[in-house]
């Protein structure tokens, strides 16, 4: 696979964004991704031969960047798409002036975890009960990466 280019997210890949959101992610948030796509957040797009293969989709606050959704598509896992949509984010929050990113994963996700500390975050807490249907709630973890 050719290496991504990471770039905004623009009105255009709202439906390949949308596509990728619901094959990807286990709680997607469309409501969230409307709002990437249409400028209101930080969202940005890996893209291979004029194609979305991922998406980042970040809230900045004044202190931290909160990546709120990370979707890289099945055939491009593990080819560096996930890092580099990570990088760019970190790179904005350091432009601004930010001092850290966050993000929550799964607690019984060791795919996760791992790529998470392979690129620089690490665990600040867990957080009970974070995921999943209130009658079978699964644990979190709160990553940071430190930016500044």
């Amino acid at each position: 696979m050719a290496s991504p280019t990471v770039r905004s997210a623009t009105r255009n890949d709202a439906p390949a964004l949308a596509t990728l959101q619901e094959a990807t992610l286990a709680e997607p948030q469309p409501e969230l991704l409307s709002l990437g796509a249409e400028g209101a957040l930080p969202c940005l797009v890996a893209v291979v031969d004029d194609g979305p293969v991922g998406y980042v989709l970040a809230v900045p606050d004044d202190d931290e960047w909160y990546v709120a959704e990370l979707a890289v598509a099945a055939d491009s896992r593990r080819s560096g798409v996930g890092t580099r949509l990570l990088e760019a984010v970190c790179d904005r929050a350091v432009r601004t002036g930010t001092g850290r990113v966050s993000l929550t994963a799964r607690a019984d996700d060791d795919r996760a975890r791992a790529f998470y500390d392979a690129v620089g975050f690490s665990v600040e807490r867990r957080l009970p009960d974070h995921y999943g249907p209130d009658d079978d709630p699964v644990d979190g973890l709160l990553f940071v990466r430190r930016v500044d």
